[in-house]
């Protein structure tokens, strides 16, 4: 297994740009050549990129976000299944298989790594393709945009103009002495008699006898 660094990415823009290529689905995908059927899948085992051929495998490239390689140059046994192991997020990946590299797939691979990274008719067909893979992720937590001019207080918005003292409003012009108003003109002292008798007592006989003896002698 050979782990490439990116290297010369830029270098393969001109040529992606003028090669038209369509996309294959990711997770899994699969790349059609002349005579083989192949597909990877990167994401159902976390560091494992499974790869299969419907013929025997041979030169598998993963391509990982920024561009570093990961290459497997050939299998033994002419197997048709394989583990790959990766360390980062899988973009892409190249599985060669009998005689099924196509113009699309090196058009992809250069484009993605640079052109060091194809390797003419063994680059393979393009077995999973992400153009999102890269992408930073969104973050889930984020609010919305909060009201640029918050409340501070969130209850009800008080009375403007409240009265600060809640009773009703007292009498304009009270009374200062609250008892009901006396007699406006009381009689101190009833009126007296206008000729008062000096002497409280009986009248006196008003021809009194200076004698009070009743037989007086006539002689």
């Amino acid at each position: 297994m050979l782990i490439r660094p990116r290297s010369a990415r830029m270098a393969g823009l001109a040529l992606a740009a003028t090669t038209p290529f369509t996309l294959a689905a990711a997770s899994p995908a699969f790349g059609a050549g002349d005579d083989a059927v192949v597909s990877a899948d990167p994401t159902s085992t976390p560091g494992i990129v499974h790869v299969t051929s419907s013929k025997a495998l041979s030169r598998t490239t993963v391509v990982l976000c920024g561009g570093s390689l990961v290459v497997i140059p050939g299998w033994e046994n002419q197997v048709k299944n394989g583990d790959v192991p990766v360390n980062g997020v899988v973009q892409a990946v190249f599985v060669h298989s009998g005689n099924n590299t196509t113009d699309e797939a090196k058009a992809l691979l250069a484009l993605l790594a640079g052109n060091d990274a194809v390797n003419g008719g063994s680059t393979g067909a393009i077995a999973f393709y992400d153009e999102d893979a890269c992408d930073p992720p969104s973050d889930p937590d984020r609010d919305p945009d909060p009201d640029p001019d918050p409340d501070p207080d969130p209850g009800p918005d008080p009375d403007p103009d409240p009265d600060p003292d809640p009773d009703p409003d007292p009498d304009p012009d009270p009374d200062p002495d609250p008892d009901p108003d006396p007699d406006p003109d009381p009689d101190p002292d009833p009126d007296p008699d206008p000729d008062p008798d000096p002497d409280p007592g009986p009248d006196p006989d008003p021809d009194p006898n200076p004698n009070p003896d009743p037989n007086p002698n006539p002689d």
